[in-house]
């Protein structure tokens, strides 16, 4: 589209007037008719006196700059936050809210497309840094598109780090919340995503589900290209459950919609020759592949290489065509070497049951042919030519084994690393964790506003004396995970247990402004579990325990203690002053101080109950109310 403009019209009034037909967004496509140069731009940002024109401009700057320089492009984006930091400081002054949430949107997109740019580039902890960053703007302006694409790309930074149950939590909220603004695409990518992850844990019934409705929104919208690609997935499900038949369905239904939009693709081709093998009808399989491989050579795609090569090895082998199979597994062999991409060896790991079906069958079936052919080669030859072909074949078979052991040993080590990290996890916050592994250290931070919150048993010594150790254990443990559950829901940071006492915080390590609400939220919830839990106990005569639950907000130091058995702990007045709530409490009751009490008392979920000023030990005395949900 061409826009016409009078002659007295200024430079950067058009630049103004084109932008305005565009969303926010430094993705915006512009086609060489709508095309403005990179010295216009930068004309119009060093002239400009409106704060609107000079934020859009710096964005589509960023447009060019993203193409060809990441590094680059990232400057610029927080050269972006910056100014428009200033730009919304000076405007909330003015009471400009409409205006003050345009520039808060921009910093979220900002935020968002730092962290796409370190997720493209791999570097998943930078990228989820950058992406939370963004929760308390989107929240703050109470832009739900903006919060499910948050969601959704930190659902596929734990997808790509193999952590496939918080992946689909994200999932879901993405979900959730596109259905609210009713962006039927996104709702149905993110089905898609669910049922690969749902695959990837072996949950199948569920990995279907989610394909098939993604499959019937994606009708729905008349998009094509992804219907083909959900039904290749739902194949794949099907092919794992080993229902071949509606695996083959499915496969043909993909081939013939891309078969449509002008493309022959070559992986649904290599799809359905291995699944024709598995049926088989290994000639049909054969027919399929060297299509598939044929595509793969003209576009000289290793990838495609690799698949093709493999489905006619497993259908020649079958057949006993010896020849053209090794010389397809040599084919394969070499495409898997040619693998340079990151994407394309995660795609080889995709085959790991096969690879290893493989190895069994060269070192049983395979193996035990090629010698048999060479017992019978040798009643014919010379001694000197048995001897060479024994060579030949031992030194395949070492070639084998020695391989099958270096995988053995790649998988180990994964294994070990994996094992550290979860380790380190449940030590430390994931956030401090992902410091520690990147510079070696975590650096103790200062908080301008978490909420301490402790726990303790009323009479708990006298409670134990009458209980053997093992119940005793039970029954705290059995309280503690379920707090633990709790303080995940609500995102509240376990921080440690002292004997009977709990001790968690909102608001660290990552800040957020409705870290006050949910502290007092797990605090209630909390209570709300012991209370149940006595109900049981007296109704089956068992002894019980009675809790006390104080809540403080104030400024904390945070940081990691030690070299050895180290964990991660809270120093300052803050927290004191919360022990002081919990032992001023009540049994059954949530003790919030005066502190906490301005931040919540406007807030429609909580009843408050005024207890005074009372005398707390080294503190004087202080204000204090019992909170509980309205």
């Amino acid at each position: 589209m061409v826009y016409q403009y009078s002659r007295g019209i200024t430079l950067a009034q058009r630049l103004f007037l084109f932008f305005i037909f565009f969303p926010l967004c430094c993705q915006a496509q512009l086609t060489s008719k709508d095309s403005i140069s990179i010295d216009s731009i930068k004309q119009v940002i060093k002239t400009t006196t409106n704060d609107t024109i000079k934020i859009k401009s710096l964005f589509a700057l960023n447009h060019f700059i993203y193409r060809s320089d990441l590094e680059q492009s990232i400057k610029l984006l927080e050269e972006i936050i910056s100014q428009s930091e200033k730009i919304v400081n000076k405007k909330a002054l003015l009471n400009k809210d409409k205006e003050v949430a345009y520039f808060k949107k921009a910093i979220g997109i900002c935020y968002l497309t730092i962290g796409k740019i370190y997720q493209k580039k791999n570097d998943y902890a930078k990228a989820l840094q950058s992406y939370l960053q963004c929760f308390p703007i989107y929240e703050n302006i109470g832009d739900l598109e903006g919060l499910a694409n948050v969601e959704l790309n930190i659902g596929r930074i734990y997808s790509e780090e193999k952590e496939y149950l918080k992946a689909i939590k994200y999932y879901n909220q993405s979900r959730k919340k596109y259905e609210e603004i009713r962006d039927t695409a996104k709702v149905a990518y993110c089905f898609m995503h669910l049922g690969g992850a749902y695959e990837v844990l072996k949950e199948y019934d569920k990995a279907i589900s989610n394909h098939k409705q993604a499959l019937q929104l994606t009708k729905e919208i008349g998009d094509n290209w992804n219907v083909g690609n959900i039904l290749l997935n739902l194949a794949v499900v099907y092919d794992n459950f080993g229902e071949y038949n509606r695996a083959l369905e499915y496969l043909y239904q993909a081939l013939e919609i891309f078969e449509q939009l002008g493309h022959r693709s070559a992986l649904v081709l290599s799809a359905i020759s291995e699944c024709l093998g598995k049926l088989g009808r290994y000639d049909e399989g054969i027919r399929y592949g060297k299509e598939s491989l044929k595509i793969g050579n003209e576009k000289e795609s290793y990838d495609v290489i690799f698949r093709a090569s493999w489905s006619l090895y497993l259908n020649y082998k079958e057949i006993g065509r010896m020849g053209p199979a090794l010389k397809m597994y040599e084919t394969y062999i070499a495409a898997l070497d040619s693998l340079e991409n990151l994407e394309n060896k995660k795609a080889a790991i995709l085959f790991e049951s096969e690879r290893k079906a493989l190895a069994d069958s060269i070192l049983n079936a395979e193996m035990q042919k090629v010698k048999d052919a060479q017992l019978a080669a040798q009643k014919a030859q010379n001694e000197k030519q048995q001897q060479r072909s024994w060579f030949l074949f031992f030194g395949l078979l070492g070639a084998v084994v020695f391989g099958i052991f270096l995988f053995k040993q790649k998988k180990k080590v994964e294994v070990e690393k994996k094992r550290s990290e979860n380790l380190l996890l449940n030590i430390l916050p994931a956030e401090i964790a992902q410091e520690l592994k990147i510079k070696g250290k975590a650096d103790a931070r200062g908080f301008d506003l978490v909420s301490m919150l402790f726990t303790d048993f009323k009479g708990f010594t006298q409670a134990s004396e009458k209980m053997s150790a093992r119940e005793l254990i039970e029954e705290i443990n059995e309280c503690f995970k379920a707090f633990d559950h709790i303080c995940e829901t609500y995102g509240i940071e376990k921080i440690k247990t002292i004997g009977d006492a709990y001790m968690a915080a909102g608001g660290i390590p990552v800040p957020s402004d409705t870290s006050v609400k949910n502290t007092v939220l797990a605090g209630l919830e909390m209570q709300a579990f012991i209370s149940q839990r006595i109900q049981e106990k007296i109704a089956k005569n068992e002894i019980y325990f009675e809790m006390r639950l104080g809540i403080h907000t104030g400024p904390v130091v945070a940081g990691i203690v030690g070299v050895k058995k180290f964990q991660y702990d809270i120093w300052g007045d803050t927290v004191n002053t919360a022990s002081r709530m919990e032992s001023s409490g009540g049994i059954g009751k949530v003790n919030i101080s005066e502190d906490t009490y301005n931040l919540i008392k406007d807030d429609d979920e909580f009843t408050f109950e005024s207890r005074g000023k009372i005398e707390v030990k080294g503190k004087g005395e202080i204000e204090m109310f019992f909170v509980t949900n309205a």
